[in-house]
C-alpha cells in the first residue's frame, strides 16, 4: 500500500503534537531515513498512538525507509514503547536512539527487553541506516551489524 491522504494527516498531526519530523540526507540515496525527535510531553491526548501512525505514514512514503525515533529527552517517554508495540506486525525498519545510544549496534546501550522485542515484532528486517554509525547495516537475531551489501 502507498502513501495516501490520510499518511499525509498522520505526519501533520505528528508536527502538531511536537514531534519533529525531518528527512535525514545520507551518502545512500536510494535510502530514506524519516526522523522524529521524541519529546517527553507531546501536546495530544493518546501520544502513542499518534507515533504509531506517523511511523506507519513515514515507513510507507518511500520504500526502503529507515523510520529514526531519535528521543530528545532526559529518559526514554512512557508512549515509545506503547507506540512500536501498536505497530504489531507492521512491517518498519525502526532505530531508537537516545543520548547517544542505539537500540542495534556494538555496544548497543538501548537493549531494554520489551523495546527490543516490540522492534523485533515489526521489524522487515533487511538493511536500515544506523545514525550513530552513520551507514547501513544489517542487523537482527543478536548479530552485531554488517555493512550492507
Amino acid at each position: 500500500m502507498g502513501f495516501t491522504q490520510d499518511d499525509g494527516l498522520a505526519l501533520r498531526k505528528a508536527q502538531q503534537a511536537g514531534f519533529k519530523s525531518s528527512a535525514v540526507i545520507t551518502d545512500e540515496v536510494s535510502w530514506p531515513v524519516h526522523r522524529f525527535s521524541c519529546i517527553q510531553n507531546p501536546q495530544c491526548t493518546d501520544p502513542a498512538q499518534v507515533l504509531r501512525d506517523a511511523i506507519e505514514a513515514a515507513d510507507r512514503h518511500e520504500e526502503k525507509t529507515t523510520v529514526w525515533l531519535d528521543v530528545d529527552a532526559q529518559s526514554i517517554p512512557l508512549y515509545l514503547l506503547p507506540a512500536i508495540q501498536k505497530l504489531g506486525h507492521f512491517p518498519a525498519a525502526i532505530v531508537v536512539t537516545h543520548a547517544g545510544l542505539c537500540t542495534h549496534g556494538p555496544n548497543a546501550g538501548l537493549t531494554d527487553p520489551a523495546l527490543q522485542a516490540a522492534l523485533a515484532k515489526c521489524s522487515r528486517g533487511g538493511a536500515k541506516w544506523h545514525p550513530i554509525l552513520k551507514r547501513l547495516v544489517i542487523c537482527g537475531g543478536g548479530q552485531e551489524p554488517r555493512t550492507a551489501e
